[in-house]
């Protein structure tokens, strides 16, 4: 029984049959429609016009409905908003109170993405904005039982299709490359036409100067503003260079005429991150084409790279950042109390004085007593020490030799990593017995050993590769200064160039300055 002041009012009926026709009142309707195609092909660019035509003429002939806009991607993927511009700017619209309605051909040219449709579903509905799925005669305003349930399965499967054809893409691909067709894309330095990558000769010349700038001891951000002094455009036009794609230019295999292909693959099918390819096949090229450096100067830079990667600061500050803003920049340590040394400019009644003060008595002479030194005494320090190797190059070249042979025979005779992943193997094996139960003990304290005892093995192997990478490093360094202490003649002034390349760091020890040429190598000197 109704109370007395209780009233129903029915639901007010629609036709099943005609879903697209629904909203059919006395007010008129701002309607839109999206359009939207995933490739550029000539058939889909066709399908893409019939369908901006069609929802068009649609809309303008129907009674009651205002034509406002048609939004189209063209191109675009379905599985991802971020990219499609149009999309969002619809969706904008119609929470801004410019549009009543939308229509879409079906709920795949829509999205295919199951979390997207809901959250746009979600907020549409809350102002009360329907969109129309033609091919599936479905209103997304439409509250009766599995309406919502077939658009999320209409999304769904779409959204499994493009997972599907997505990993049909990626397998085709590596077909291709493994049958010898290999994909390229745009370079800098080179042109890319009919797969073929042929030498551009002026962006060559920057791609040398980068490679040459590096060498000469130049950090990222220095080579970057030379290109820019020289009015040198970026890759992408740009006036300004970033320190990345300076980085990319000295890492890019393509340069000494190789090709590094599945280096990296997209995260998922929503998000499409480009990551590192760790779970896939990955595939190298060497002498695919031209090259613009040779390969001895690319391996050159690469080792540099690593060098300044690993390169660490001087006291507890650890790990720091390489700078080469001034010859002796990240340079100069103090043997007194480990910090670096800042350089300081200051002017006197004699003119302007340069000198390097270790930042540890810079804050507090209490808390080191290394006082300045001046940079001109220090640069005649080192132009000293230097033509002394030149003067003795017989002798040192004598030293550096027998110090490479030593790093290559121990390195030759260093097994012990082939014993710590044989003791990490066996642990792992009693391990697996253990939670098994067939081993001895079944004890959680047991088993908790067992895996500290692995972590600190897999830390000494770390630390031995460190190691190795380190002595590597360090014949590089060795061969590259024989290199140069054989092509050098006498020094009569201080060369920065020449500094940098050759100098890894000087301690600095009261009055006495040790220019260390590499780990072995020492030559020292009294600043005057």
């Amino acid at each position: 029984m109704l109370a007395s002041n209780v009233k129903i009012i029915e639901p007010t009926k629609i036709d099943d049959n005609k879903s697209f026709d629904i909203i059919r009142r006395n007010d008129t309707k701002r309607v839109c429609a999206y359009c939207r195609v995933s490739t550029d092909s000539e058939e889909q660019k066709n399908s893409y016009n019939s369908q901006v035509t069609y929802y068009k003429e649609f809309i303008m002939n129907h009674p009651g409905w205002i034509f406002t806009k048609i939004y189209a991607d063209e191109g675009i993927t379905g599985t991802s908003m971020r990219k499609r511009e149009h999309f969002r700017e619809m969706i904008q619209d119609a929470m801004d109170g410019k549009i009543d309605m939308i229509l879409c051909k079906s709920v795949s040219r829509f999205a295919r993405n199951v979390v997207d449709i809901l959250n746009v579903i979600e907020q549409l509905n809350q102002k009360g904005v329907p969109i129309l799925f033609e091919n599936e005669n479905l209103n997304s305003l439409d509250d009766k039982q599995g309406t919502r349930l077939q658009i999320l399965i209409s999304a769904a499967n779409a959204e499994d299709y493009s997972q599907s054809l997505s990993e049909s893409v990626k397998w085709g691909r590596i077909r291709q490359i493994e049958q010898g067709n290999y994909p390229i894309t745009r370079c800098y330095g080179y042109i890319v036409k009919n797969k073929k990558m042929t030498v551009n000769k002026k962006e060559a010349e920057v791609v040398k100067f980068i490679y040459q700038s590096f060498l000469n001891g130049d950090s990222y951000r220095q080579i970057c503003r030379k290109l820019e002094e020289r009015k040198i455009p970026s890759p992408f036009g740009k006036e300004k260079w970033q320190c990345s794609t300076v980085e990319d230019i000295l890492a890019n295999v393509r340069y000494k005429g190789d090709l590094h292909l599945q280096k990296f693959t997209s995260s998922d099918i929503k998000f499409r991150k480009r990551v590192p390819n760790t779970t896939g096949k990955q595939y190298y090229i060497t002498d695919h084409h031209t090259p613009i450096i040779t390969k001895a100067q690319w391996n050159q830079v690469e080792k540099e790279r690593k060098y300044r990667a690993n390169l660490r600061g001087f006291g507890d500050s650890g790990k720091s950042t390489y700078t080469s803003k001034y010859p002796f920049s990240n340079k100069i340590c103090c043997l007194q109390c480990g910090s670096r040394f800042r350089r300081h400019r200051y002017t006197t009644a004699e003119g302007e004085v340069i000198t390097w003060v270790c930042s540890n008595h810079k804050k507090s002479n209490k808390n080191c007593t290394q006082l300045p030194i001046i940079e001109s005494k220090l640069e005649n320090a080192f132009v000293e020490a230097l033509n002394d190797i030149i003067d003795n190059k017989e002798q040192v070249l004598d030293v550096i030799v027998r110090n490479i042979h030593t790093i290559i025979k121990d390195r030759k005779q260093d097994n012990t990593i082939d014993l710590i992943d044989a003791e990490i193997k066996a642990k792992q094996e009693n391990l697996m017995a253990l939670i098994q139960g067939i081993g001895t003990s079944d004890t959680f304290q047991e088993s908790q050993r067992i895996m500290n005892e692995i972590e600190s093995l897999k830390a000494k192997r770390n630390e031995i590769e460190q190691s190795g990478l380190m002595a590597d490093q360090n014949i590089y360094r060795i061969e590259e200064l024989q290199e140069k202490i054989n092509s050098m003649e006498v020094f009569d002034k201080f060369n920065g160039g020449v500094f940098k390349q050759l100098v890894d760091k000087v301690q600095i020890d009261g009055n006495k300055a040790i220019f260390v040429f590499n780990n072995l190598l020492r030559v020292e000197k009294i600043v005057k």
